[in-house]
């Protein structure tokens, strides 16, 4: 079974963007963004804890983990218990205090002990783990939680092991077109070599080919090229400009909890390219 992650430590964030058009008050609504203090530094008790799970995360995360699974005796297992001891050396009511760090961790739970992509797809039903990223993805500008916690690349290590079992078939991936075929093993094929260059002209013709009728044709395809976009920026500023675009577009992409799932399934290396641009944007 997924393992259930705190619901008093993660409600929070389901309900991060509620508020402020809701709320009758004199004075000027505070910032909810600002209240959550996603990093965990600010409105926390312990905030050396957080940032040392935080320099875990992104130890375990480097750039390859968008695309290559990381090894579960030697990475994984040590760096779940690791995390999880910096948690419980927490006095008992301030383990919840920093509800992304428990989601992530619950992520990092089920990505270490899934086997075959199972545990992954059943996300969709767990309503305390779908929910909160979600929220995440969608609703929350995600500069304002990543680099510090690298979402993105535990979204790509859990499409890392569910495409590679329980694959979408081509109509969700929309590669019934023979073009969008040969694009999508042009880019694997670029990734494996590590050619940014051919990535970037490649993502580009993509786009070039009409964003109504190639989004229409190929979704996730289309959100991939986005994200190789902003991957291979020639600068931060430009990666970031990107990136904010690509929240939009990713809202009218993923609406539910199987909308999640199906990106984790993709033949598309959606989640890969969108970490390598969370990290470009943030260097």
């Amino acid at each position: 079974m997924v393992a259930a992650a705190s619901g008093q430590s993660l409600e929070g964030l389901k309900n991060v963007v509620v508020g402020a058009s809701g709320s009758v008050t004199a004075q000027p609504p505070a910032d909810p963004l600002e209240q959550m203090d996603l990093t965990c530094m600010k409105n926390v008790k312990n905030p050396q804890t957080w940032i040392n799970v935080q320099q875990k995360f992104q130890y375990i995360l480097g750039p390859s983990a968008g695309f290559v699974p990381l090894n579960k005796e030697n990475t994984l297992e040590p760096a779940v218990t690791s995390i999880m001891q910096d948690i419980e050396s927490l006095p008992k009511e301030n383990e919840g205090e920093c509800a992304i760090g428990q989601l992530m961790l619950q992520l990092l739970k089920i990505i270490t002990v899934d086997s075959d992509g199972e545990l992954i797809g059943q996300i969709k039903s767990k309503d305390q783990i779908s929910s909160p990223i979600l929220t995440l993805l969608l609703d929350v500008p995600w500069s304002t939680y990543q680099p510090e916690w690298p979402m993105f690349g535990l979204l790509a290590q859990a499409a890392v092991k569910r495409s590679k079992t329980h694959t979408n078939n081509e109509a969700i991936d929309g590669l019934v077109q023979p073009e969008l075929k040969q694009f999508a093993s042009a880019m694997n094929r670029a990734i494996g070599e590590t050619n940014l260059e051919n990535l970037r002209g490649l993502s580009q013709a993509f786009i070039d080919s009409g964003a109504d009728g190639a989004m229409q044709a190929s979704p996730i395809g289309y959100m991939t090229a986005v994200f190789t976009q902003a991957a291979t920026a020639p600068t931060k500023q430009e990666a970031k400009a990107v990136l904010s675009d690509a929240q939009i577009l990713l809202k009218s992409m993923i609406t539910s909890p199987a909308d999640l799932e199906a990106s984790l399934g993709s033949q598309w290396p959606m989640w890969g390219m969108a970490y390598l641009a969370s990290l470009k944007a943030s260097v």
